[in-house]
């Protein structure tokens, strides 16, 4: 089997962190999920979007990849909400 690699970059993590100070947990992840700041490196990491933030409610996107797989069976896509 053939090596693989990922390359992964990402900003620094503590110039987000000072963003968050003075504002509210949703205005920091609308603000995120707006692009008016950086993604946080583990988005990149493990290759999700941040697509929606409301009161209560917060909607990630990810697009399963041949590096997340256990090797155990092939990934398939969520669909629909979590169970309850």
């Amino acid at each position: 089997m053939a090596d693989r690699t990922l390359t992964i970059s990402w900003e620094d993590p503590n110039e987000l962190a000072a963003q968050a100070h003075g504002s509210s947990g949703i205005d920091f992840l609308r603000a995120i999920a707006a692009g008016e700041l950086p993604r946080a490196p583990i988005q990149d990491l493990l290759g999700f979007d941040l697509i929606e933030v409301d009161e209560g409610r917060v909607v990630f996107a990810a697009e399963p990849g041949e590096q997340h797989s256990g090797g155990q069976a092939p990934l398939r896509p969520l669909r629909g909400p979590p169970p309850d």
